[in-house]
């Protein structure tokens, strides 16, 4: 009896064990994986007031903004000038501004703060407050390039406002000097005597090279001269880089390219175009070896009667704005000559050299033969010997030319012969180049 009842209780126990496992087993095991979402929210960018000039009835600013991460939606810069009662606004673009709020009343308290969409509505980048008051002084309103047809020298406007409630200045100026980027030291200045104290004067001829302007308005007080105001423009960011084809035949096609790194990471791309196809890219940043030269590029493998494009394209982050450009600096388009076929026999005597060239040229895109005897100078070959001959005809398409070149004294020298156009510098194929006496 005791048995069974111990069976028993054994039984129920194992059936309640059974009861779990199958519970467990029939349930569904969950993984949750939780996603956190990274929102990268781009760098503010930066606004500077950099001169603010208060008068009674008016406000003249020039503010600076940068724009490194290019967080800010285009055209929505403005700076605004408010208080309980008024409110002001003007538009603003990245770099450097200037500007004027008239109308105002004196002795008033305005806020004035720039304002700039980053995709999350408006956002004040700087704020400040101002009082307007009756005191002397001067300042620029704006520095307006004007139109011309004109792309090395550029002619600006500058408007001016000078305030003189004391009655105090004998006479004002404005002077200006430039400085360039080849002449940093002090640059020479032209002063402009000015009547009417609301005004403009017009600078001309400021060299489209990354100038910058240096300008301040002067007064004479009780025979001391005084500044007023001073500051300084600058002529739009520009990448002073050429390309030009400087060898131009039926299969080949040499490039001349002076780069200018005027900025720490500006890269160029050259480009090699038939119609829209790229046939060839290659990239140059201030790694490159330069010499007076610049940077001789070769193209082979042309063919002839083709037109092909050249494309030199700069990459770099502009430093008034600090935002990334990619701009096309020049382009070039130019078509192969027809072919021809040369060939050509040096003799090597004791004083001379024989050489004989002949050419089949059915287009006519050679007229001379010639060639060249240099040395060494410090930067570039002095001429000992040069000629040039036109050729003579053989038959209705092909024609030859010879020299006798006389062997120098110097020891060392470079020989070097081919063939030109007498009208287009660019048709020129140098079919022999030899250092002798090394």
């Amino acid at each position: 009896m005791l048995v069974k009842e111990r069976l028993k209780k054994q039984n129920e126990k194992n059936s309640r064990l059974e009861i779990i496992k199958s519970w467990m087993s029939s349930f569904v095991v969950t993984v949750v994986v939780v996603v956190v979402a990274v929102v990268v929210i781009p760098k503010s960018p930066e606004a500077s007031i950099d001169n603010l000039t208060v008068f009674s009835n008016e406000v003249a600013y020039q503010v600076s903004i940068t724009d490194q991460d290019e967080a800010i939606t285009k055209d929505t810069l403005k700076i605004v000038l408010e208080n309980q009662m008024e409110y002001y606004e003007s538009r603003l673009s990245l770099g450097l501004n200037s500007g004027i709020f008239e109308g105002l009343k004196e002795n008033t308290t305005y806020k004035m703060y720039i304002l700039g969409d980053k995709g999350f509505g408006n956002e004040k980048l700087i704020t400040k407050s101002l009082v307007t008051k009756a005191i002397s002084g001067a300042t620029i309103t704006s520095f307006e390039k004007l139109e011309t047809e004109e792309s090395y020298y550029l002619d600006y406007q500058v408007n001016y406002l000078v305030k003189d409630y004391l009655n105090e200045y004998q006479s004002v100026n404005i002077s200006y000097g430039i400085i360039t980027e080849e002449y940093e030291e002090t640059p020479y200045y032209e002063t402009i005597e000015i009547t009417d104290y609301n005004s403009n004067i017009i600078i001309n001829d400021i060299p489209n090279y990354n100038s910058k302007i240096h300008i301040l308005i002067n007064a004479l007080v009780n025979g001391e001269a005084k500044v007023l105001y001073e500051t300084y423009y600058f002529t739009p960011f520009n990448v002073n880089s050429s390309l030009y084809i400087s060898t131009l035949l039926s299969n080949k096609a040499i490039v001349s390219f002076y780069p200018s790194f005027i900025v720490e990471d500006i890269v160029y791309k050259v480009l090699l175009k038939e119609g829209s196809k790229v046939l060839e890219q290659r990239v140059f940043d201030k790694t490159v070896e330069l010499d007076h030269y610049g940077i001789e590029l070769e193209f082979l493998d042309l063919k002839a009667t083709r037109e092909y494009t050249l494309i030199l394209e700069a990459n770099f982050t502009n430093p008034e704005t600090l935002r990334k450009e990619n701009l096309i600096v020049n382009t070039e388009t130019f078509t192969t000559l027809p072919s021809y076929t040369v060939s050509y026999e040096i003799e090597e005597f004791i004083d001379y050299y024989f050489v004989r060239i002949e050419l089949n040229d059915p287009n006519q895109n050679f007229e001379l033969a010639y060639y060249e005897v240099t040395i060494e100078g410090e930067h570039y070959p002095i001429y000992i010997d040069l000629d040039s001959s036109s050729f003579e005809d053989i038959d209705e398409t092909t024609k030859e030319a010879s020299f006798e070149i006389q062997k120098p004294v110097e020891e060392i020298y470079t020989l070097s012969f081919g063939i030109r156009s007498s009208i287009n510098y660019t048709i020129n194929e140098v079919l022999y180049k030899q250092k002798i006496g090394e």
